[in-house]
C-alpha cells in the first residue's frame, strides 16, 4: 500500500524543492498583545533615559571659557611651561649637567612657552613682537618634517599655575643685579643664626660639630651645620643657578657636599668674634662674617665666587 501524499503545506516546509532549498522549520506563533498595557503587578515601568546632553559653544570665547579648554588647554600649557622651566630656572641645578648650547636652547624654549602663556592669559589685547616673529619663523620652515613627542601621562585634575616674569631672573640669573635678592636673603638668614650665638656658646657649637657625642649647645641646632644647610637649601631654588651650571656644579653626593660646606663654615667660626659689644657695630660685624662664610662654603663646593658677589647695584 502506498503512503498518503503530503499536503501542500507540509511540502513547502520540509521538501527540498522549497524556495530556499533547505528544510524550513515551522514558524512559531506570534505573541498576541494582552488587553492591558500596564506592567505585571509588582514591577515598575522601565525608566526612560534622557538623551545625552552635548555642550555646544556658539563662540570661540565661550569655548575658551569652557571646562574642556581649561583642562586640556590651560592645564597642559602651564604644566609644560613649568616643566621645561624647572630644567633651567635653578630647581634642577646640580642634578643635570649640560653644555652651554643645550642650556641656552632649553632656556629659550622655556622662555617662549612661558611668554606665550603669560601673554595669552594676562595681556591678550596686544600682539607682542615675539608672536609676529614666531608666525614668520613658522611660515618660513619646511613643511615635510614631523615634530614627534613621546607618550605622556594625562595631567592630573588639580589646578596648577606659574608665576609671571622671566624664567631665570635677569638674563638667566647672571650678574649682581640678578642674584641680589637671593644673596640678601641668604645673608640675612646667616646673620639671624649668628645673632643667636655668643662667644660663650660658640665653643660648644664647635665641639658638637667635631664630636657628635659632645655636650649639646643651648640652641637646638649646631651652628656650622645650620649655616651649611642654609646655603645648600637655597641652591635648588635658583641661587647662583647659572654660575653653578657654568662651573659644572653637580650633586655627586649630598652628604659629601654638606660635609664640605659645614667644615668650611666651622673653620671660619674657629676665629670668629660673636661678642655682643659694642652693640652699635654688631650687625655690621655679623654681616661681614656672613659674607665670608658664603664665600668659603662656595669655594668648598668647588665654585669660584665672583669678586662682585655682594656688590649692591642700583636698578
Amino acid at each position: 500500500m502506498s503512503k498518503d501524499a503530503k499536503s501542500p503545506s507540509e511540502l513547502s516546509e520540509t521538501s527540498p524543492d522549497s524556495a530556499e532549498g533547505t528544510p524550513q522549520p515551522p514558524k512559531p506563533a506570534e505573541a498576541r498583545p494582552t488587553s492591558s498595557s500596564s506592567p505585571p503587578s509588582g514591577l515598575d515601568p522601565p525608566a526612560s533615559k534622557p538623551p545625552p546632553r552635548f555642550v555646544q559653544y556658539a563662540t570661540l570665547e565661550e569655548e575658551l571659557d569652557g571646562d574642556d579648554f581649561a583642562f586640556r588647554g590651560w592645564h597642559r600649557m602651564i604644566d609644560l611651561a613649568d616643566y621645561v622651566a624647572h630644567l633651567v630656572d635653578g630647581r634642577s641645578t646640580g642634578l643635570l649637567a649640560a653644555g652651554a648650547q643645550t642650556y641656552g636652547k632649553v632656556l629659550g624654549l622655556a622662555t617662549v612657552l612661558k611668554a606665550a602663556v603669560q601673554w595669552f592669559r594676562l595681556d591678550a589685547d596686544s600682539r607682542p613682537k615675539f608672536i609676529v616673529e614666531a608666525e614668520r619663523y613658522l611660515a618660513e620652515q619646511p613643511l615635510d618634517q614631523a615634530i614627534v613627542a613621546p607618550l605622556a601621562y594625562e595631567p592630573n585634575a588639580h589646578p596648577i599655575s606659574i608665576r609671571p616674569g622671566p624664567v631665570a631672573a635677569r638674563k638667566g640669573g647672571r650678574g649682581p643685579a640678578g642674584r641680589q635678592k637671593a644673596m640678601l636673603r641668604l645673608k640675612q638668614a646667616l646673620i639671624k643664626l649668628l645673632a643667636q650665638v655668643t662667644n660663650a656658646h660658640l665653643q660648644a657649637h664647635q665641639q658638637a660639630f667635631e664630636d657628635p657625642v659632645a655636650p649639646k649647645p643651648p640652641q637646638p641646632w649646631v651652628l656650622a651645620w645650620a649655616i651649611a644647610d642654609s646655603l645648600l637649601f637655597e641652591i635648588p631654588t635658583g641661587f647662583l643657578a647659572e654660575e653653578l651650571q657654568q662651573q659644572g656644579f653637580v650633586w655627586k653626593s649630598w652628604d659629601d657636599r654638606r660635609q664640605a660646606a659645614a667644615k668650611a663654615a666651622s673653620n671660619v667660626l674657629e676665629f670668629a668674634d660673636l661678642s655682643e659689644e659694642p652693640a652699635s657695630t654688631r650687625d655690621e660685624r655679623l654681616g661681614e662674617l656672613a659674607e665670608l662664610l658664603i664665600r668659603r662654603m662656595l669655594t668648598a663646593l668647588g665654585v669660584t665666587p665672583d669678586k662682585d658677589l655682594f656688590r649692591v647695584r642700583r636698578r
